[in-house]
């Protein structure tokens, strides 16, 4: 994350401040209420990524969970056992779940710090999450790197970002491109692609585990993935706005 991006990790100096400081200050005030009814098909993808990963997982360890506007994988993780660690730059962000972890008596330990340099060391957690944390970073392979970097071999990583592929990226990326580098909303808009999950894997010692997603816009989608999704299950997986995958850190020696 930027450093200069204090208020959801969303700008480094450029777009359009107030209209940032707008969309993710009301996502911080609606913390404790996590998904409104509107992300319904995210929260579909992202609840089935969490279950594959905690089934692979086995039993709880110590996880990280990077950017925490919506705390509800953190609040699932502690119920099951897991203490978790979640890091996320904004300090309005980190006082709101702390006050969470504190109502709700969970164990929930609340670091501030930047995304592509994390105060942890090499191999430490034994699950990390990142839920559409590196879309709004002006370097998503950094924040990768790192999240990889603090896994344990044999640990497993869920990460989920939007999809490159749709429509709707493409009008967001070029909106980018028009305004200098900077999303006019978002201030930076780093999406990922099915294939770029799969470069990840490559690229990080990782097993790609699962793929996810879902259709549930046409004017996100566009008709033909649309169609294509609704004929085809494997397309309907990589197919909607939002997309996730779930890894698992291979030992050394298979890395190389």
């Amino acid at each position: 994350m930027s450093e200069r991006a204090r208020d959801g990790g969303a700008a480094d100096g450029g777009g359009d401040q107030a209209t940032i400081e707008r969309i993710w200050g009301g996502r911080i005030a609606g913390l404790e209420g996590g998904y409104s009814e509107a992300y319904n098909a995210e929260r579909r993808v992202d609840e089935r990524l969490v279950a594959r990963a905690l089934e692979l997982a086995g039993r709880p360890g110590l996880a990280l969970d990077v950017g925490s506007f919506y705390p509800e994988t953190p609040k699932r993780l502690a119920a099951r056992g897991w203490p978790v660690v979640c890091a996320d730059l904004s300090e309005e962000v980190c006082r709101k779940v702390r006050a969470v972890a504190a109502a709700e008596r969970l164990r929930l330990l609340v670091v501030r710090c930047d995304a592509t340099a994390l105060p942890f060391r090499a191999g430490a957690f034994d699950l990390v999450t990142d839920f559409v944390t590196s879309v709004v970073t002006r370097d998503a392979r950094a924040v990768v790197a790192e999240e990889a970097r603090v896994l344990k071999p044999g640990a497993v990583y869920v990460l989920v970002t939007n999809n490159r592929w749709t429509r709707s990226s493409r009008h967001n990326l070029r909106r980018q491109r028009r305004a200098g580098g900077h999303h006019p909303r978002w201030g930076y808009f780093s999406p990922l692609s099915p294939a770029g999950l799969w470069r990840i894997a490559r690229t990080h010692g990782l097993r790609l585990v699962r793929i996810d997603s879902e259709v549930h816009s046409l004017g996100v989608v566009g008709v033909g993935l649309s169609v294509l999704g609704a004929l085809f299950p494997a397309v309907r997986r990589m197919a909607g706005w939002r997309v996730g995958g779930v890894y698992v850190k291979r030992p050394a020696q298979e890395s190389r």
